[in-house]
């Protein structure tokens, strides 16, 4: 066997391994709502307080049917995965124990303290070349996307941006731009190495 169709072999298994997490289209509702909450602690919110709440919870409808309907597509254009069960424990421990209290507890520094630089954009970076690692690797858009964390976590530094809600208004667009075009680049990743099964095939199913 050719090393360039083994190296394609493993990453497929790396794929169907971390399934979920490939479905890169998921990813977008959620990004439109990051975009809205950045949007909402700037000055170029356009909308009146009078109407704002009728458009956050307008937004937050519309990505969660977007979610719906988008998890049915892949479901009928790529099969389903059944997964290993504790395949990923340890990486589950982290997730829940470490990384999401770490990155909780970052917002809650930058948004009550005034510290020299970003303190969100440095643990949001590192949290996500830990999820890049943890879930197949490839997709070399998710290190971009830290590194460009990183530079971000050293504007108030630079006194480009403000500490406070400017810089984590700032923070909440780019992390939204970068779950959308994240999710997008994952998802034609996806079709790269899985290309849609048949419906009604035996394929319909990976065990």
């Amino acid at each position: 066997m050719k090393v360039s169709e083994s190296a394609r072999l493993e990453r497929i298994r790396g794929v169907t391994a971390n399934y979920f997490f490939w479905q890169g289209l998921r990813w977008v509702p959620g990004g439109f709502i990051m975009l809205i909450a950045g949007l909402l602690w700037s000055d170029w919110w356009p909308f009146t307080e009078s109407t704002e709440d009728a458009v956050l919870i307008g937004a937050l409808l519309a990505a969660l049917g977007a979610s719906m309907a988008i998890g049915r597509y892949y479901r009928r254009e790529f099969g389903h995965v059944s997964g290993i069960p504790g395949q990923h424990a340890r990486r589950n421990a982290l997730k829940w124990f470490v990384f999401y209290p770490a990155m909780a507890a970052s917002l809650l520094v930058d948004g009550l303290t005034r510290i020299p630089f970003f303190l969100s954009g440095i643990i949001w970076a590192v949290a996500i070349v830990a999820y890049w690692w943890s879930t197949g690797r490839g997709r070399h858009h998710y290190l971009v996307a830290a590194g460009g964390l990183m530079v971000l976590a050293f504007l108030p530094t630079l006194n480009v941006v403000a500490s406070g809600s400017p810089i984590l208004s700032l923070f909440f667009i780019v992390l939204g731009g970068i779950y959308m075009v994240g999710g997008v680049l994952d998802h034609l990743e996806l079709r790269r190495l899985l290309p849609p099964v048949a419906t009604g095939s035996e394929a319909d199913s990976i065990p």
